[in-house]
């Protein structure tokens, strides 16, 4: 099955990594499908997410107006995880002594429940930094942080509860110490996802001007003919690596792995109960592969196996919960289109938020 063959469509740019440890990324043009080869032995994936909005305005002007700087000037003057020289911000220290901060104004709605700020950071003069959430009355979530010369994405996460907003704080200095004048680290790319699927998984940085701006919902099908028909009744696995962890970032929705065009077929994972199902219209309908919910970290390589002659699904490589299970007679899906990371049912929210292999004929031990 090769990707490259089918239909993709996303209504806007995105961000790629262009290195393993994502200190390098480039942004991909719309309808450009994308692959990341994160370091973790599984090769060059396709990276397919559900459609993210950025709450934080002007994301691309830290020096500006609309960020509030405490003891401290910001200048767009270093290179960023881009490439581009004068396209990231140096974050400096003007007074000692005292706290000092870069922040925002508050962002998002009352009805949510979690947030997760995200930032790319470099050391600068100091390699010592601390990233902080707001609810309006004081600081209710905040990560120390110890920077080198690469840049990484680093994030804090929170409950918010009634009527609270976020706020993100950026501080030259560890939440407990103050800095010096002239101490600095270098910005790049803060994020607060907005919503409540994208508050649960994350996502990759979208840049915003002055609205709260969106990267698109992600579609990939191959017709009939563009891919091996031998997948709709012999045995195939396919690697899948989640951009989200269990338990921690569960989200009452499905997120499929590959959906055929026939009646409802498709293999998903729900994450109302934290498992993945067969759903094939030729055999049992929503047949649980895990006998107990599954848990896994964010990042963590796992493998699933569909075997239809032996009628059995299963996912290899995850914490707990992916034990076969015995669906008891041998099932095949339709001769369709097949969708990656998504449900012919939904296209507005049931993506993979994670990488994907393509399927491979045979089976894994």
């Amino acid at each position: 099955m090769d990707f490259n063959a089918g239909t993709f469509t996303r209504a806007t740019d995105a961000i790629r990594r262009t290195s393993p440890d994502g200190s390098t990324v480039e942004l991909v043009g719309v309808d450009v499908l994308r692959f990341e080869d994160r370091g973790d032995g599984a090769g060059s994936l396709v990276f397919l997410e559900k459609a993210h909005t950025n709450a934080l305005l002007r994301t691309e002007a830290l020096n500006l107006a609309g960020w509030a700087k405490l003891n401290c000037s910001v200048a767009k003057d270093v290179i960023s995880p881009l490439e581009l020289a004068n396209d990231a911000f140096t974050l400096t220290a003007t007074a000692g002594g005292s706290e000092v901060r870069l922040s925002s104004g508050q962002r998002g709605a009352a009805s949510w429940s979690s947030r997760h700020f995200y930032v790319y950071l470099r050391a600068g003069t100091v390699a010592t930094a601390s990233i902080a959430i707001h609810d309006g009355t004081s600081i209710v979530a905040t990560q120390d942080l110890v920077l080198d010369s690469t840049w990484r994405r680093y994030e804090v996460r929170t409950l918010l509860s009634g009527s609270a907003r976020g706020n993100c704080y950026i501080r030259p200095h560890h939440a407990a110490a103050t800095p010096s004048a002239g101490d600095s680290i270098q910005v790049w790319g803060p994020m607060m996802p907005q919503g409540q699927i994208s508050v649960h998984h994350p996502g990759s940085y979208v840049e915003t001007v002055n609205p709260a701006e969106q990267r698109g919902n992600e579609r990939l099908e191959l017709a009939i003919g563009q891919y091996d028909a031998r997948v709709l009744s012999e045995p195939f696995w396919f690697y899948w690596v989640p951009d989200f962890a269990l338990p921690g970032d569960a989200y009452p929705d499905d997120t499929s792995f590959l959906s055929f065009g026939g009646p409802a077929e498709e293999i998903l994972y729900a994450n109302n109960d934290d498992r993945v199902r067969l759903r094939t219209g030729a055999g049992p309908s929503d047949t649980h592969c895990n006998t107990t919910p599954l848990t896994f970290s964010r990042g963590q390589v796992m493998r699933v196996q569909v075997d239809p002659p032996a009628g059995t699904v299963e996912v290899i490589g995850a914490t707990t919960g992916g034990a076969p299970d015995i669906i008891g007679s041998p099932f095949s899906f339709a001769s369709s289109a097949v969708r990656i990371g998504g449900r012919f049912t939904d296209v507005a929210q049931h993506n993979l938020d994670g990488r994907m292999s393509v399927p491979f004929l045979g089976r894994t031990s």
